[in-house]
């Protein structure tokens, strides 16, 4: 469901009928890695693939990926990447 742009750890927790603090600590002891983290890369991940098909916009992609918007999605790629999505779709 990382597409969903009503993805966050409450939803998740309350899917499970878990706390979302526990969720949090449950997924970080499995995985040694923060559940946001995880649910960024996996969406940048994908949006790594959607920019290689031809006449995507950052607004198509960062929808596609669960990002209701540009900014956010420009802002995490940047971090993760550490190029902008511009660039990086430059470099394709």
């Amino acid at each position: 469901q990382y597409r969903s742009i009503d993805l966050s750890i409450v939803s998740i927790a309350d899917q499970m009928g878990l706390h979302p603090a526990s969720v949090s600590r449950i997924f970080k002891e499995g995985t040694g890695s923060p559940l946001l983290e995880y649910i960024a890369k996996v969406r940048i991940a994908e949006a790594k693939k959607i920019m290689q098909e031809p006449g995507m916009t950052m607004d198509i992609v960062a929808l596609a990926v669960g990002y209701s918007n540009v900014r956010t999605f420009r802002r995490i790629f940047t971090k993760l990447e550490g190029v902008t999505p511009g660039k990086y779709m430059d470099l394709l």
